[in-house]
Order: structure tokens, then C-alpha cells, then sequence
């Protein structure tokens, strides 16, 4: 089930090497995992609130989401920009924290905060090297699903074929350290993986919790033709360069 507290954004200029920011458009990673949901593939309920909802201070729909999820005391806030959908998967952040409104909005504003200072070499980069637009960190909205416990694994499609790339976290039910391959543990992997593209139409980076009972839960996706493409043309330029 998906349920969307939406609201435009109207927030102000904030200097640089975030611009001014206004849309009336659900981020990307929101609009997927709803699509996603649509397609029956198995993504957690979640819910996206935009940074007008915390400016508002409007959180009734936040307030019947986490009553739901209550009972295991921590939720997954995963950052929903946007505009991040021109920027590399990993520019943005998500964390852990409790499953109540005054959690969620401590987890926005260490989002919004990373983003001014841990993440900001890597915004400006983007911005001077693949031309990304400038961004408010204050236009940044917030999904909300549960804390899934297991193991987290990146997918996407380099060349003509699929890497895996493991990352272990509490449980580290999976695996000793973080690797990459091309040989998941579960070979469903790769056919939702195959699945999930062809039903997008795009070349995508998809994540995954895989939990304790080794079932496969869609948590996110990522348009990447875009930027694969740029980061291709900088390669050939400065390959024509030297």
C-alpha cells in the first residue's frame, strides 16, 4: 500500500551551491516505487511527505503511517529531493530512526545537514562536471517505510551484464564483507533485476533488502541512462583532450 502526503514546494533561494527550487512533480525515487507497487513487485509500504508537510508542520498522514508500523519501533527515512534524480545514486542520504514524527523530522534535518557539508564537494562536482542543477536542501521531502533487517544489495547493468554489489549490515546474514558480483546468492536476483528494467523502460540501479527469511524486497530505483550517458560524453571529452 502507498500513501502520499503531497504537497508542492515553494521554498526560497538558499546560496550557493544550492539554487532556488520549485516543482510540482513527486521526486523519482517516490514515483518508481509507486509504479513499482502497481507492477506487483514486492516493495514495502511506504509513504513520501514532502518538505512542504514540514514546513507546515503537517503530519497527519505521517501520523497514521507510523501508528501502522509502530511496533517495531524503527523506520527507514530515505531522502526524496526533486531534483535528485540528476544526481549519482548515493549523493543523498537515508538513515535510520524512530518511528515517530519528531524521529522523522531529526532524520530530515540530518539529511538536509550532510547535505551542506559531508555531501557538498560531491553536489558541486556534479553540478560543474555533468551540469546537474543546483538544489535547496530545504526542498528536500522524506519516504518513510519500515526498517527491513538484512542485507542491502545494489544491482544495475554494466555493459551486458548484471553486478550485485553486497553491502552487510546487522544481521550480516549473507556474507562476511561487502563485494561485488556477478553471481548473486539468490538467481531470482537477477531475473526481477531483468524484470524490474523492462518494466521501467530504462536502464536503472536497483536496491534491495534481502531479510532474515531471504525474501527480496524492492526499496529503490534509479533512472541511470541519463547519467551514464553524460558521464560517457566527459569520458570521450576528456579523452579528446589529452
Amino acid at each position: 500500500m502507498i500513501l502520499t502526503a503531497f504537497a508542492e514546494y515553494h521554498g526560497p533561494a538558499r546560496g550557493d551551491p544550492f539554487g532556488g527550487c520549485m516543482t510540482l512533480e513527486m521526486p523519482e525515487k517516490a514515483r518508481l516505487l509507486k509504479k513499482l507497487t502497481e507492477g506487483n513487485f514486492n516493495v514495502p509500504d511506504f509513504l513520501y511527505v514532502p518538505a512542504k508537510n514540514f514546513e507546515n508542520e503537517d503530519f497527519g498522514e505521517l501520523e497514521k503511517f507510523l501508528e501502522k508500523h509502530r511496533e517495531s519501533y524503527k523506520i527507514l527515512a530515505r531522502s526524496a529531493h526533486p531534483k535528485e534524480e540528476f544526481y549519482r545514486g548515493g549523493t543523498f542520504d537515508s538513515l535510520p530512526t524512530y518511528a515517530d514524527v519528531g524521529g522523522v523530522k531529526y532524520a530530515r534535518k540530518r539529511i538536509i545537514k550532510m547535505a551542506l557539508t559531508t555531501r557538498r564537494l560531491s553536489f558541486k562536482r556534479q553540478q560543474k562536471f555533468y551540469h546537474a542543477p543546483k538544489i535547496d536542501p530545504e526542498a528536500t521531502g522524506i519516504i518513510v517505510m519500515p526498517l527491513i533487517e538484512g542485507t542491502s544489495v545494489m544491482a544495475k547493468m554494466v555493459g551486458d551484464y548484471w553486478e550485485f554489489g553486497y553491502c552487510q549490515n546487522e544481521i550480516g546474514k549473507l556474507q562476511d564483507d561487502p563485494h561485488i558480483t556477478q553471481t548473486p546468492h539468490n538467481i531470482y536476483l537477477l531475473e526481477i533485476s531483468k524484470k524490474v528494467q523492462d518494466y521501467l523502460g530504462f536502464k536503472c540501479e536497483i536496491e534491495y533488502i534481502i531479510d532474515k527469511e531471504d525474501r527480496i524486497h524492492v526499496v529503490q530505483a534509479k533512472d541511470i541512462s541519463g547519467i551514464e550517458m553524460l558521464e560517457q560524453t566527459e569520458a570521450e571529452r576528456s579523452v579528446v583532450l589529452d
